[in-house]
């Protein structure tokens, strides 16, 4: 059932009247009198009790009779009262009763964007419009409230009349003959509504839903077209869109399921957004899942109505095309898509717009949506995969851009960052040039419509290698363990030990225990001594931090023997050395490369049984695309593995913990370009990703020793493959 606006008209006879009802009331016809006189005609306006009052906030009435305007009435408040209203004008008599004229009327006409007439020149009503004029009058869109209109050509009889009991118009005639008009939205609803197939327990989210580029009509007409007026007219230049068009952006859950499979039952789905309006297309497909006989126009171009529908189940996006049929005026289509394990399985309902019982004032509904919070930009400057739908005109700017250095501070990015949005819909254009530090740069974006309502949208981009770090807390190996089987010997748990000092070049089960140190078998120093990193956050402007060796000692140890009482009683006592003046970067480096150079080649080096790094001339050349490499926690000293055997077992046995209780145990030897590469990152300007960590002459890789700097004395550092 459409609705009615019920229009009595009873004929007076021939004199003045006073207007009943506010509104400005203005008459566009020749003041002189015809034969017959000029008849005031009272008109009822009647909605259903389901449309609100102020949803008609304009009404146009035109009256023509053999194609000569008879009458005309405008009003910008209808007064709609419980649904109702009444308003007064004339009517020429221009023939004998009956006297056969048409009513062209137009309500909400502010609401139909680029409102024009036939040759494309903005609409006038300031002079008398003639009726081909008023049939030719078209617009691109709507806005706020729906418009609507009504062309009925009627027999009214203006001999038979009664008296006019309204108050202030008694002694005046009024037509006994009651007229009925229906106002009809000049525009369809599509609605999307989404379930999961019964006993479906999957994660399921729309993301988003754009009408496919082409196939939405641009150009409606405010009175209604033949199919075949609409195919002519819709030939023309401009009248589809020829981007994707938004109808949904955001991240819907889907978590009601059907009942029963292909169920059309509207409690059982969840809506996606407030629909959409769109003008009669007479282009479609009699079936959602496939583009069918009639969505091509004359041309071959597709141009029945169809969506791409994107959705994630289970983490995995899937794209669905739902098409709809020829579109009509006042009708609502609601497509029911149902999710069935991976398949959306889409089907339609097309229904008069009332009987579903639809609002037409759901456009002034306030929203903002978009497509994704969270975007990255992986080694690109420009980004538009933000798709945005509001219900009001969208503004973006660039709240706060910046990077974090090497010392772990936040540095702002200005003057490079540009955003870009228009209109209600559409997509975010984000402008930003590839950094050029070697870091990551974060973006914070805010999203507002004119409703004042806003969105945040983070941005991570990526330049092709960047760097990251993490901080660590404290060192040790796996081959630390107490005499007494207690454990391995750490920070957090010392075991039967007394020290954490540790094995080394041949690398004996045991050790020897000389003053406060310990000393391999064979008496040469040690390799490497457990690290500590005594403060959180850098102490210094510089970045640098706390970094001392630690051990644990008797409690009632005395330095003046061994035979002091009660020295091998007690518990142990954790000890730490003076903060280390030249190594104070607990910082292990995170290096992420995306391409491969004609010095390396990308890829993860092989490794033998035991893990460690091969040493053949083709693995030398390789470089992981993502390692950490230990951070100054595992120091060693010069020239005390002699081999290459020598520094891969203390890699292997090597542990460093993170202020963040991560703990990294998997590490080996460097390859030959991956030394290189360090070196390239630790002396590349702007020198913002990462401090020097390789300062010795010569540093141990998996096929022998690389020089680095000038110099003697060959040093170790362990990296990890970091996924």
């Amino acid at each position: 059932m459409k609705t009615n606006v019920r229009i009595f008209i009873a004929t007076l006879a021939a004199g003045a009247f006073m207007c009943l009802f506010q509104g400005c009331i203005k008459d566009h016809f020749p003041q002189e009198e015809p034969a017959g006189g000029s008849v005031p005609v009272l008109m009822n306006v009647g909605t259903r009790a389901g449309i609100q009052d102020e949803e008609v906030v304009s009404l146009r009435v035109y009256a023509y009779s053999g194609g000569t305007l008879v009458g005309d009435y405008y009003t910008d408040s209808p007064g709609f009262v419980s649904g109702k209203a009444t308003l007064m004008m004339d009517i020429r008599q221009v023939a004998a009763s009956p006297q056969r004229t048409t009513f062209l009327i137009i309500a909400n006409e502010t609401s139909a964007v680029g409102l024009a007439d036939a040759s494309g020149s903005p609409a006038s009503f300031a002079d008398a419009p003639s009726e081909d004029y008023l049939k030719g009058l078209r617009f691109t869109g709507i806005t706020g409230r729906v418009p609507m209109s009504e062309m009925r050509t009627v027999d009214i009889d203006l001999d038979t009349t009664v008296p006019n009991t309204a108050p202030g118009h008694e002694g005046h005639q009024v037509a006994t003959q009651k007229i009925d008009l229906t106002l009809a939205r000049t525009v369809g609803k599509v609605e999307f509504l989404f379930s999961r197939s019964p006993g479906n327990d999957r994660q399921i989210a729309v993301t988003s839903i754009e009408y496919a580029a082409g196939s939405k009509a641009v150009l409606g007409w405010l009175f209604p077209k033949t199919s075949e007026e609409l195919k002519v007219s819709l030939a023309s230049a401009g009248s589809w869109g020829a981007t994707a068009g938004v109808f949904f952006a955001g991240n819907l859950k889907i978590e009601k399921n059907t009942t029963v499979l292909g169920s059309q039952n509207v409690d059982e789905y969840v809506s996606a957004g407030s629909g959409d309006y769109p003008v009669e297309n007479p282009y479609g497909s009699a079936s959602p899942d496939e583009a069918g006989a009639g969505v091509n126009d004359a041309a071959g171009a597709v141009r029945g109505t169809n969506f791409k529908v994107t959705y994630v189940i289970d983490g995995e996006s899937v794209e669905k095309t739902v098409w709809l049929p020829a579109l009509e005026r006042n009708k609502v289509y609601r497509v029911f898509c149902e999710v069935d394990r991976l398949t959306l399985t889409g089907s339609y309902t097309v229904e008069d717009w009332d009987d579903v019982g639809v609002s037409i004032s759901a456009p002034e509904v306030k929203f903002l949506q978009v497509s994704k919070e969270n975007v990255e930009m992986r080694n690109v400057s420009t980004d538009n995969s933000v798709v945005f739908n509001s219900s009001s005109d969208v503004t973006v700017t660039v709240k706060k851009a910046w990077y974090i250095n090497k010392f772990g501070l936040e540095k702002p990015v200005t003057g490079l960052v540009t955003v870009s949005a228009s209109g209600s819909s559409g997509r975010i254009t984000i402008n930003s040039p590839v950094p050029a530090n070697n870091l990551v740069r974060y973006i914070t974006l805010e999203v507002r419509n004119a409703d004042g309502m806003t969105r945040t949208v983070n941005v991570i981009q990526y330049p092709l290698d960047w760097i990251t770090f993490e901080v660590g807390r404290y060192s040790y190996r796996k081959d630390f363990v107490s005499g007494s089987g207690y454990g391995v010997i750490t920070w957090d748990n010392p075991g039967d030990a007394t020290i954490s000092s540790g094995p080394d070049l041949s690398f004996p089960t045991t050790v020897n225990r000389s003053g406060e140190s310990w000393t391999p078998a064979n008496g040469i120093g040690g390799l490497f001594t457990s690290r500590v990193c005594l403060n959180r956050d850098p102490v210094d402007a510089a970045g640098n931090y706390n970094l001392t060796n630690y051990y644990y000692q008797r409690r009632d140890w005395n330095p003046g023997g061994f035979f002091t009482p009660g020295y091998w009683s007690g518990p142990y006592v954790r000890k730490t050395g003076s903060p280390d003046s030249e190594n104070r970067n607990p910082r292990l480096y995170h290096i992420k490369i995306t391409s491969t150079s004609g010095t390396y080649t990308l890829g993860i080096p092989g490794k033998d049984a035991s893990g460690n790094t091969l040493a053949d001339e083709y693995t030398k050349k390789m470089v992981s695309p993502s390692f950490m490499l230990a951070s100054q926690l595992g120091v060693v000293s010069n020239s005390i593995a002699t081999t290459v055997s020598h520094a891969a077992y203390h890699c292997s046995k090597y542990v460093e913990k993170t202020w963040d209780g991560v703990v990294y145990d998997d590490w080996r030897l460097p390859t030959e370009a991956e030394l290189l590469i360090i070196k390239k990152y630790q002396n590349a300007a702007p020198q913002e990703a990462m401090s020097e960590v390789l300062g010795g002459a010569y540093y141990w890789s998996a096929s022998g020793a690389v020089r680095i700097n000038s110099g003697t004395g060959t040093f170790l550092r362990c990296i990890r493959d970091a996924y």
